[in-house]
């Protein structure tokens, strides 16, 4: 049996879960925010199947084919049939999405007023540095030169991005430093160079950023036009349920039977979606005891990630929220999971919508590693 490790699992992670999320326990007495985990380094186990790797259309699939080290048994990697030339965009922007529930977590109303404590502000740093990695992730995609480590990344959008991609680079000028900056500070970090950065500034910049990569690609590579933040992220959301999803089946169906045929993965796709929220809602009933029938017939995979991005951007940086988007935030939400908003202040909005996103997020990482 091989054992393949790749760059990507030595890395910041949270704990248990292995792909985001919240950074910190919050220093007060509301016991809802004890769904918010301690950050922490660590490795991540993950098993796969020979069937996994032949056959899944996915990055870290070819990451391990490129950019791993074999500790012992049989090399395998040479079997792997995917090329770079295979990863769809999509692969990148299923990164980034990962990133809102995070970035929610570790921001607090009150740093508006008053600083985040040491601890508070690494979180933040952690979860912003994430965003132009894994920004990184899906711009070397679309450069059609992915690399499986962050410094080559770096290396292929310093050559490339102002010329390949001249319209975002116009947009975020200075994108390119920004994601050699943090691939530098994740490989050599640099105490001094975390202390010059103010944590609630980068906060928003990072915020900004990130929806003008997500504006930019529905707009340029998909050629659809949305007109305010949460009909962008339901077009996300829809586009991410079918094409993304999609391209996966049609992938493994061509790979593993020879069936080069788009509507059988279309109806791969639809069963699928429909057996992991059978999964989703028994894994809801057996961790809160709640019967949550609405999330049958919602795919809750990408909606627990574009919901986070409207309550991400609902926020203004003057403290106020925009109530209109923080609603669109509640109705898209309370699609998988049951929303119960009580506050009526701005700040309190806030913090009882970053924990339900926190619970919603982390019935869905609990789904995503099983039954149990």
């Amino acid at each position: 049996m091989s054992r393949i490790i790749t760059p990507q699992d030595f890395q910041f992670r949270t704990i248990p879960y292995e792909h985001q999320t919240v950074a910190f326990e919050r220093s007060r007495d509301k016991p809802d925010y004890a769904y918010l985990m301690e950050m922490g380094t660590g490795v991540s186990l993950v098993q796969y199947t020979l069937n996994d790797l032949l056959y899944f259309r996915d990055a870290k699939t070819y990451e391990i084919k490129t950019g791993s080290k074999l500790l012992w048994g049989e090399d395998i990697r040479g079997k792997i049939p995917l090329k770079a030339k295979d990863l769809s965009p999509w692969n990148g922007i299923r990164f980034l999405l990962r990133r809102p529930p995070g970035l929610n977590a570790c921001f607090s109303h009150e740093f508006l007023a008053n600083a985040p404590n040491e601890k508070e502000k690494e979180a933040i740093y952690t979860e912003c540095s994430r965003v132009y990695l894994d920004g990184g992730a899906l711009l070397t995609i679309l450069l059609r030169n992915y690399q499986p480590s962050f410094l080559e990344r770096s290396k292929v959008m310093t050559a490339s991005l102002a010329t390949a991609l001249p319209d975002l680079a116009e947009k975020i000028p200075n994108l390119v430093e920004k994601v050699v900056f943090f691939t530098n500070l994740k490989l050599s970090p640099d105490e001094k160079k975390y202390d010059a950065i103010d944590p609630v500034k980068l906060w928003f910049e990072t915020r900004k950023d990130l929806g003008i990569i997500l504006r930019y690609f529905m707009e340029h590579q998909l050629g659809e036009k949305a007109e305010g933040w949460a009909e962008l992220f339901d077009r996300y959301n829809t586009r991410m349920d079918r094409d993304f999803v999609d391209e996966l089946a049609y992938f493994y169906l061509k790979k593993r039977f020879k069936i080069a045929s788009k509507p059988l993965a279309r109806l791969a796709n639809i069963a699928y979606q429909r057996l992991f929220c059978l999964k989703y809602v028994s894994k809801l009933y057996k961790l809160k005891r709640i019967f949550y029938w609405r999330a049958l017939t919602e795919f809750p995979t990408f909606e627990v990630n574009t919901s986070a991005l409207m309550l991400l951007f609902s926020l203004n940086e003057d403290g106020t929220l925009d109530r209109d988007l923080f609603d669109s935030f509640v109705k898209s939400l309370s699609r998988i999971y049951p929303v119960k908003i009580e506050g009526s202040t701005d700040e309190e909005l806030w913090e009882e919508g970053v924990n339900a996103c926190v619970k919603a997020d982390r019935v869905f990482l609990d789904t995503v590693y099983g039954w149990g």
